[in-house]
């Protein structure tokens, strides 16, 4: 029978297989409610694709639950493997357990393994159009759905279709799964196949012969709701000589169902029954074995059966038969009593295990049979189900193979406590890495009780660093530390693997509270896990000194020196067994080479952290590696991207119930902030986070100094320097932590915007001992820079030029070869504005009032200050001396004028002529000055005034007494000595008032025959 209504959803996939044919991937997804004929659209348009020499490889999910992970896929590859068997032998490693293998084989990492069904897809489509189907994609798990979204996103330019099934409400009962499919979603075409019309509904009828008035299509219309299954049974009732009636559309279709079972099933009344039980598809020697009746019989009832429209066979297998619809399945299997479905059930996990049935399969079966006596069978396959799930990354699958065996466990007569707490705490682990956190601590505080009421260390031990796992950085959890304590004390001075790391994870979280204490646990933990022996395993070994070198470096930041820490990551690194070993040694070195300012080093870490995300599609790992990726994206000076990635990163963290999701935020915007807009949102959230934690949080200085910042920003100053002045008070306790160069650093800022040089003083000294390193906040979160910038600003402030610029040089230079954009800009700037900052020197009366940076100094006038203010006003000048006498005893402090050429001989300093020339010009300007006043032109006025003031100065340098001419050898020695005299005088009698500025001049002026000031 042609398919009915389906044109439009047709043409799409056939259009879809032209983009295809000319070199673009596509994705098309179908989605509907069961019976809505998402499959037989598939199958009509198979013949299509065929036709086209399209290879055709299909896999289904076993809707039955059971299936390994992956299972579709597995089908598909074994298609594959029919199709291009070299092509798949040559893959057979990394396809591991969706390879020749199947699901036995030895696992591999999930990056390689998606990669390699990648590759042998768009190696197979180099040759010819290939289209993959995978049906029932919402029975498949999260798995299956990751694994098409891999190959639709990195096969996106082979000759290769995807075309994806699925029941959009059970999808969306799977939270993990509706997350792959709404990104599946946004990615490729959605057909949602609609229910067939009134004429629709006609043409089924027609099509079995069944000829209707409108009011019985109207009827079966409303009765169906137009789904094509349910239409074409009532079209078979009818076709049969039955009526809508009969057919008992849409409730009575389970009871119709049953009965065209029982009329089948002759002298074996369940083998329809069994074959629910078993699942969609169904194999004779199988069902023959459950029910212990000879195939033959079994067999007739199946064809019987097929005849009915129950069962469809297999043409390639006739021992093999499967339901014609799910909906079909389901009708027979709810309608069997509870009892009779649990021995059915147990009977089907004992003729599947004979067969060799995976531990998925087993563990469904014998997991409904529990009433039967299933449970102990039940409990050890979910097990078996849940360690192959965690080694495929499958963490949700794996979450609930292990409920299920906490379920099959509860129900068995006098079970073990230890296996209970046992199966707690492995489901805290797999409930953290799908990202349920909140779950997961429920669940460690339950395995928790438990081992301590049975008094074993061990199981108390691992309960409690579960309970210590993700615990939020920005706050001290007392209950967990008095756990770890409890639990350490239960090994009474036993050297153990799990003591030592219990001992590691006490010293990490008592850090916070007590860094002496914490000291001496992470000393122990380390002497605990050296003196493992060889009848301890390597891997448990390592693992222990693993935990002890984090305890370490977690006790010491704050206090530790970059190179030193950074050698103990990278043996962290060297020894790591395990993904989160290599995720923690990865951040350590992005936070040490941070420090030391290799952006390449850390930016070879994140890589790794990526990498690790990628492969264990870990919630927590994936926000670690988004959120380190924005920090250096902010130190690049791309804030567009930073705020993208730190976006994602919360949503991540959010998203798995993750403590840290608000506070990794805030500080990545409250850094993008000093350099770069935020949007009114990010603005908002940064502000209230910090504000929050600046009451909460045991570091309260460091966010309370941003929040200083935030005031200060809104013009609110006098409450910026108020919050500030309380912190300085506080400052004095401030701890050596993970913060203590972070807060350093914003306290440093806020005493330079402030400028609060008393606050300066203090916390120049306490940063002077980190000059160099780069300033990184908790695990590299955050990164300011390097502290020579910092150190720069608050040398500048405390007039401390010379400092200053060395600080500041070497920010720039650190910056400039770290590759820090906007943090290079700010130091030059910096740079710029210290070279602007001027000695002022003024007059008021007799005295002279000196200022430089934060030190003023008063001094009566004298004539080396008259001298030095002529050269400070002219920097960078050079002003011979007798003409600074000249100027100084004229009252000029003003800007020197042209300077005149003297001769170096005894000859006058002004010929007869040149002094002609003078005082004619000074007669000139006083009858221009007369004119200038009476027109009211003050520009003029003041422009003549100079000229005039600059005339008589050089006449009185060159006229002695009686106005006769001086000799300039003479002169210019005397001006020489004097003004030298002078000067370094007045520098001296600076000294004790202000030492910087003293400092400053007596290094910046040169006397001699011409004098200089370079500031």
């Amino acid at each position: 029978m042609d398919l009915v209504g389906r044109d439009s959803e047709l043409a799409t996939l056939r259009g879809a297989l032209d983009d295809v044919a000319g070199g673009v991937g596509r994705l098309v997804l179908i989605a509907g409610d069961a019976g809505i004929g998402k499959s037989a659209l598939v199958d009509a348009f198979r013949a299509h694709a065929t036709a086209a020499g399209a290879t055709w490889l299909w896999g289904a999910a076993w809707e039955d639950g059971g299936a390994p992970s992956y299972w579709p896929w597995v089908q598909v590859l074994r298609d594959a493997a029919r199709a291009a068997e070299a092509d798949v032998a040559a893959r057979r490693e990394s396809l591991g357990p969706l390879g020749p293998a199947g699901p036995g084989a030895a696992t591999v990492d999930q990056f390689v393994l998606y990669d390699a069904v990648t590759d042998l897809l768009a190696t197979m489509a180099g040759r010819g159009l290939v289209v993959v189907v995978l049906e029932d994609l919402h029975a498949a798990g999260p798995a299956t759905a990751q694994l098409l979204e891999f190959v639709a996103r990195f096969g996106r330019h082979a000759r290769l279709l995807l075309i994806g099934t699925y029941r959009p409400a059970e999808v969306a009962a799977d939270t993990d799964l509706s997350t792959v499919i709404r990104r599946l979603e946004s990615g490729g075409a959605v057909l949602a196949p609609a229910p067939l019309s009134e004429s629709g509904i006609g043409a089924v009828l027609e099509a079995h012969g069944v000829t209707a008035a409108a009011e019985l299509v109207t009827e079966i219309c409303e009765r169906t709701q137009g789904n094509p299954l349910f239409v074409t049974h009532v079209a078979r009732r009818l076709a049969a000589g039955g009526s809508p009636a009969d057919a008992g559309l849409p409730l009575g279709l389970r009871n119709a169902l049953r009965r065209q079972a029982a009329s089948a099933a002759g002298t074996v009344p369940d083998v329809l029954d069994a074959a629910a039980v078993l699942g969609p598809d169904v194999r004779l020697d199988i069902l023959s074995a459950v029910l212990d009746a000879p195939a033959e019989s079994v067999r007739s009832v199946l064809d019987a059966a097929t005849d009915a429209g129950l069962l469809r066979t297999d043409l390639a297998v006739p021992s093999r038969y499967a339901f014609s619809h799910t909906l079909v399945r389901e009708a027979l299997y709810d309608g069997i009593p509870p009892a009779t479905l649990a021995d059915l059930h147990l009977r089907a996990g004992h003729a599947l295990a004979a067969a060799g049935a995976g531990p998925d399969r087993l563990a469904h079966h014998f997991l409904a049979a529990w009433p039967a006596g299933g449970a102990v069978e039940a409990a050890g396959l979910c097990r078996r189900v849940a360690e192959l799930a965690t080694a495929a990354h499958a963490h949700a699958e794996a979450v609930t193979a292990l409920e299920n065996a906490l379920t099959a466990h509860g129900r068995i007569p006098a079970a073990e406590a230890k296996e209970r707490c046992d199966l707690l705490v492995h489901l805290a682990a797999a409930q953290f890495s799908a990202g349920r956190t909140s779950s997961a601590r429920k669940t460690a505080g339950l395995a928790v009780a438990l081992a301590e009421s049975l008094g074993d260390a061990d199981l108390l031990s691992r309960a409690a660093l579960q309970a210590a796992s993700h615990l939020p950085f920005n706050a001290v959890d007392r209950e967990v530390i008095e756990v770890l304590q409890r639990a350490e004390a239960r090994w009474e001075g036993r050297a153990s693997p799990s003591r030592a790391r219990v001992l590691s994870r006490l010293a990490g979280v008592t850090a916070t509270v007590d860094r002496d204490a914490a000291r001496v646990i992470a000393h122990r933990a380390e002497q605990v896990a050296l003196a493992l022996g060889t009848d301890v395993p390597e891997r448990d070994r390592a693992t222990a000194l693993s935990a002890a070198l984090t305890a370490r470096l977690e006790v010491t930041w704050g206090q530790h020196e970059p190179a030193n820490a950074l050698e103990t990551s990278r043996r962290l690194a060297d020894i790591a067994v395990d993904p989160a070993e290599e995720a923690a040694a990865a951040i350590w070195i992005t936070v040490f080479g941070l420090e030391l300012g290799d952006l390449t080093m850390a930016d070879a870490a994140v890589q790794s952290l990526e990498r690790i995300a990628k492969s264990e599609r870990q919630p927590s790992l994936r926000h670690l590696a988004l959120s380190r990726r924005a920090t250096l994206a902010t130190l690049r000076g791309d804030t567009t991207e930073a705020l993208q990635l730190l976006h994602e990163a919360r949503s991540v963290a959010r998203g798995a119930g993750l403590p840290d999701a608000d506070a990794v935020s805030w500080g990545q915007l409250f850094t993008v902030w000093r350099c770069a807009d935020l949007s009114e949102d990010d603005a908002t959230l940064m502000e209230r986070v910090a504000r929050d934690l600046a009451e909460t949080s045991p570091f309260p200085l460091a966010h309370d100094a941003a929040v200083v910042q935030m005031d200060a920003a809104r013009g609110e100053i006098e409450l910026a320097g108020e919050r500030f002045r309380r912190l300085m008070r506080a400052a004095g306790t401030l701890a050596h932590d993970p913060l203590y160069c972070w807060t350093l650093a914003l306290l440093a800022e806020d005493a330079v915007l402030l400028e609060d040089a008393d606050a300066a003083t203090v916390l120049y000294d306490a940063l002077l001992p980190l000059a160099g390193r780069f300033v990184v906040g908790a695990g590299a979160v955050t990164c300011l820079g390097s502290t020579s910038h910092f150190l720069g600003r608050l040398a500048a402030l405390l007039g401390k030029p010379d400092e200053a610029r060395a600080h500041l040089e070497t920010a720039v230079a650190a910056h400039r070869t770290a590759g820090c954009v906007a943090l290079l800009a700010a130091s030059e700037s910096a740079l710029t504005e210290l070279s602007s900052v001027a000695v002022v020197l003024e007059s008021v009366g007799p005295v002279v009032t000196a200022r430089y940076g934060a030190e003023v100094a008063r001094l009566p006038r004298s004539l080396g200050l008259a001298y030095l203010t002529i050269l400070v006003a002219n920097p960078c000048k050079d002003v011979p001396a007798a003409r600074l006498v000249a100027l100084a005893t004229n009252g000029s402090n003003g800007v020197v004028g042209p300077e005149v050429s003297f001769p170096w001989a005894s000859d006058e300093v002004l010929d007869n002529a040149a002094l002609a020339s003078y005082r004619a010009r000074l007669a000139g300007i006083d009858a221009e000055l007369d004119e200038a006043r009476d027109w009211n032109d003050g520009g003029r006025t003041d422009r003549l005034e100079s000229e005039r003031q600059f005339l008589l100065a050089e006449l009185s340098g060159a006229l002695g007494l009686g106005g006769r001419a001086r000799r300039f050898a003479d002169e210019a020695e005397r001006a020489r000595v004097n003004v030298t005299r002078a000067i370094r005088s007045a520098i001296r009698k600076l000294g004790p008032q202000a030492p910087n500025l003293a400092a400053h001049l007596d290094a910046a002026v040169t006397t001699g025959g011409r004098c200089r000031y370079d500031p």
